[in-house]
């Protein structure tokens, strides 16, 4: 069985690198994405998901270097096993819960990336690998069409 998570947002903070025992690179990357809608009530709703992201090896360490605060990504990824939990017939990502400084519960969701596209701000689309594209013919997301 295989999933496919695509996330399209903006990072919260700078990439934070670090290198296990055994020498590999991981990144951890904190990604926002945004819905805004209003209720049958009226009532305007802008809600936001936080995602938090690992990713490796030479990867890792393209976004440390390329990657910056307020950047827009494209981040494919997988929800770690024990991340997913089966109820009711239908399979969900489990997330994180925590209290934010304003003391409202909050959750995240964690996943590990198997591609990270960089989107945005510099000009061109990066690959993570390094590779660089043609550059982008709309350098910001207008949030009506998918910039790509």
């Amino acid at each position: 069985m295989y999933h496919k998570i695509i996330i399209c947002g903006n990072l919260g903070q700078d990439p934070i690198l670090r290198y296990t025992s055994a020498g590999k690179a991981v990144c951890n990357l904190s990604v926002a994405t945004s819905n805004s809608f209003t209720t049958a009530a009226g009532v305007k709703v802008d809600e936001t998901i936080w995602w938090k992201v690992a990713v490796w090896g030479a990867q890792a360490e393209n976004c440390q270097q390329y990657l910056a605060k307020g950047r827009t990504v494209l981040v494919e990824a997988r929800a770690s096993g024990q991340r997913i939990q089966k109820s009711d017939g239908k399979t969900e990502i489990k997330p994180t819960v925590f209290t934010g400084q304003d003391g409202i519960a909050k959750a995240s969701f964690e996943v590990t990336a198997s591609m990270v596209k960089f989107i945005g701000r510099g000009g061109v689309q990066v690959e993570a690998a390094g590779e660089e594209a043609a550059p982008a013919a709309d350098d910001e997301w207008d949030g009506q069409q998918i910039p790509f």
